[in-house]
Parts: structure tokens; C-alpha cells; sequence
């Protein structure tokens, strides 16, 4: 590598200092305020959800007038009514939709409460995962339809009340055969006794 070097003397550096600095006029200007920069919140804004479920029959009709609780993820803490007092619930409408609204993203447990007449209650409850809102649309998170049974007319065979027997019955018949052939019994072995 060449080294260059440079000479200036003090006579070209104040020319050049002239030359750099402008001895003009300073001219005033109105001062424009800045407006200050708003607070940047780095909080995202929480997304509130609602889950709806289709309350139907075995035929796919829709149920009017199940109720369903909305529990936390243990399945037994009662979920707070965000609108209200007491637990999140929601009753199925005429056409037969459940809406739970103003939720989080998080695990949840639903429980049928209270089936429409004439219908069984769920037996198992229905989860909820927080992964499931990721495929929520417009914040509505779908868990389809829920079908409840119809509750039997007639117990099954075997089941139910048992009554006694009243005057004219067969059952009637059965006792009094029993009752004779204990009789016959204990005579025959009265007439043995009585022969030894």
C-alpha cells in the first residue's frame, strides 16, 4: 500500500471556513407543533367467540327447548355468564340452535341441563378445545348436531313395578297349586309318622 499525504496551511483552512460558514441573515419561521405519537399497546385485542351446537332428533327435526350448561374444562366449575349473574346457559330455539356468546379461546366442557319433554338427557358431555377456535369462522365456532334420544313409553321386559296380584289372576292360580301341594306334603308326612 502507498501513503498519500496531505498539506493545507492555515491561510486555505480559513478560506475554506469562510467559504463553508454563510454570515446571511437568519430569517424566523412559525414553529408547527408536532403531535405527540400515540401509545403503542403491544396487548393483542382478545377475540370473543360463540359456540353454537344444533340441538336435533334421531330424524335430524330440531329440538326446541334444551338447556345446556357451559362448564370449564374440569367439567364441574360452572362457566361466569359474561351478560349476567350466574352460569352460562342457552336453550335451544324453535329451529333448534344453542348459542354461547362472548367467550375466550380456551378448553370447555357443555352439559345438556334440561332435555326437551319426551327426550333423554346426553350421556356423555360435549368437549371443547381451545385448538378447535382456530378453525372458528366469522368467531362462531360450530360443534354441529346433537342428537338426543327419545325416552322409552314401556319399560323393558323384566323392568319396572311389580303388583300383587288381584282376585280372577292367573298369579292366583300359581298360589293356590303351591299351597295345595304343601298341604298334600305335610299330610303325607303326618299319615308316615303316624305309621311308625
Amino acid at each position: 500500500m502507498s501513503t498519500i499525504s496531505i498539506t493545507v496551511s492555515a491561510s486555505e483552512l480559513n478560506a475554506a471556513a469562510d467559504l463553508v460558514v454563510d454570515k446571511g441573515s437568519v430569517v424566523n419561521k412559525p414553529f408547527t407543533a408536532i403531535p405527540p405519537t400515540p401509545p403503542v399497546n403491544d396487548m393483542p385485542e382478545a377475540k370473543l367467540y360463540a359456540i353454537q351446537l344444533h340441538k336435533v332428533d334421531g330424524e335430524g327435526k330440531a329440538l326446541e327447548g334444551a338447556v345446556f350448561g357451559l362448564f370449564e374444562k374440569d367439567g364441574t366449575t360452572p362457566v361466569a355468564n359474561p351478560y349476567g349473574e350466574g352460569q352460562a346457559t342457552a336453550t335451544s330455539d324453535s329451529n333448534g340452535l344453542v348459542s354461547f356468546v362472548g367467550f375466550e379461546a380456551k378448553d370447555y366442557v357443555v352439559k345438556e341441563l334440561t332435555a326437551p319433554k319426551g327426550y333423554q338427557l346426553l350421556d356423555a358431555p360435549i368437549k371443547i378445545s381451545a385448538a378447535d377456535f382456530e378453525v372458528a369462522k366469522d368467531l362462531v365456532l360450530d360443534k354441529g348436531n346433537v342428537v338426543n334420544e327419545k325416552t322409552p313409553n314401556n319399560p323393558p321386559k323384566g323392568e319396572g313395578k311389580k303388583s300383587l296380584p288381584s282376585t280372577g289372576q292367573s298369579m292366583s292360580e300359581g298360589l293356590v297349586a303351591t299351597g295345595l301341594a304343601l298341604a298334600v306334603a305335610g299330610s303325607a308326612l303326618v299319615y308316615k309318622k303316624r305309621e311308625n
